[in-house]
Parts: C-alpha cells; structure tokens; sequence
C-alpha cells in the first residue's frame, strides 16, 4: 500500500494485483493514469455564490405531532399548525449563520429570513400577534428574534410563556416519550392570551415536542390557531 500511495500506480491495478489478478493492468480512466485531476479543484465564486442563494432561498414544513406519546391523540384545536421551518443543520443554507450567530443573538438577515417564512403561502388564518418560546438558559436570545420579527411583519410582540424549570437539550433524550416528558409542564402562560391567531417563534426545532406543548398551553389559555416559525430543524430529531 505504501508503494501505491508514494507512486503514480493505477488504484485498480493495485488492488487487482493484490487480489492475484492476472490480468491486472491500468485502468486508463483515473486521474493517475491520465496524468491529471477529473475534476477542477477550484470553485467557481459566483456559481457558489448562487448555490448558497437558493438553498437559502428553500424552507419546508415539519407536521406537527398529533399524539402524545403515553397514548390518545391531541385534539385538533390544541394542535399547533405545520411548522415552517428555515435550514436544516449542516445544510449549506442559512443553517450557518445560525450556528455562527447564536453565541452572541441573531442578526438581522436572519430576521429577514424568517419574515420570508411567511410570505408566499400566507398562514389562514393570518396571525394577529407573536409570541416565542421561551428558555432560561438563554433568556434573550429567541425573545430578541420573535420581537424583531413582530415589528417587520408589523404585529404586536406578546411574551406570554414562561419556562417554569429547567429542562435538559431534547437531543440528550433516549427517545421521544422521553422528549416529550422532558418538556411537558416546563412552560406556563403568565400573562393575558390575545384571542387571535398567533406565530410562535423558536430558534431550532429538534423532536418538535417543545412546539407541541408550548402551542397546546396556548390553544388551551384562548390562542387561536398557533403557526411556529423557526430558524433550522437539528439532525436528532
């Protein structure tokens, strides 16, 4: 093997050889043989520059969950709606800005990203306020985002949720019943709920279960129908 690697032999020769192939010979189509690469090692800038615009130009929709893991399914009215959602991690796209960004807040592309969540397919019915889910260990980090982003799309900014203990990362859970009891009564609504329909704004999606109970409490507590919006789904979930 030592002898290929510091050569300029065929791979398929090599390995015909070592398989005591007689007719082991050169392959005549590799790079070593033609004496130079397959493919250009450089990248073209603006070609580049226009793949990372349109996969930053894509999103798509998580169904929410319908069924509690112990059994019995959520009642329609408690369900929260598809949940739209900006990059998925690690895809090349806006995922990232996200990473780069969640140390010290998210910028205002990423705001802007999100606003672009809502247009197209607009939600029905349209959301008449904004509210977030919320987290104690970084308590201003997706309230920041949700607020900017009510006053893009020109709605009134509600933090009504309340993380009520804490809760460890849903990817640390073994499986989804236990994603699910890591998040189910961590939240409380601590303020008046607007009667209308409502964005529910998070940073990242991963077992969807955070979104479900947070969107049941607010269904439960007079929300109309409750549209999340996030910035990149995690690869767990």
């Amino acid at each position: 093997m030592r002898e290929f690697l510091e050569g300029d032999g065929c791979l398929m020769e090599f390995l015909r050889r070592e398989l005591d192939d007689p007719g082991a010979q050169r392959c005549g189509r590799c790079a070593r043989c033609l004496g130079h690469p397959l493919f250009p090692h450089t990248v073209d800038t603006e070609l580049a520059r226009e793949a990372v615009a349109y996969l930053r130009d894509q999103w798509f929709a998580l169904e929410p969950r319908k069924q509690w893991p112990e059994g019995g399914r959520i009642p329609a009215n408690q369900q929260a709606e598809p949940i739209r959602v900006l990059s998925v991690s690690g895809d090349g796209g806006w995922s990232r800005a996200v990473d780069e960004q969640r140390a010290d807040g998210y910028r205002d592309d990423l705001v802007d990203a999100l606003v672009e969540l809502t247009r197209g397919k607009a939600p029905d019915p349209m959301p008449t306020w904004v509210t977030c889910v919320p987290s104690r260990r970084h308590p201003e980090l997706v309230p920041s985002l949700a607020a900017r982003f009510a006053a893009r799309v020109q709605l009134p900014f509600r933090s009504v949720v309340a993380q009520t203990r804490d809760t460890i990362p849903q990817r640390d859970m073994d499986n989804s019943a236990q994603q699910c009891a890591n998040v189910k009564g961590a939240f409380a609504v601590e303020d008046e709920i607007p009667t209308g329909p409502a964005y529910l704004i998070d940073d990242t999606v991963d077992s969807r279960w955070t979104v479900t109970v947070v969107a049941a409490l607010l269904r439960t507590s007079g929300a109309g129908p409750v549209f999340p919006l996030a910035l990149a789904q995690t690869r767990s979930d």
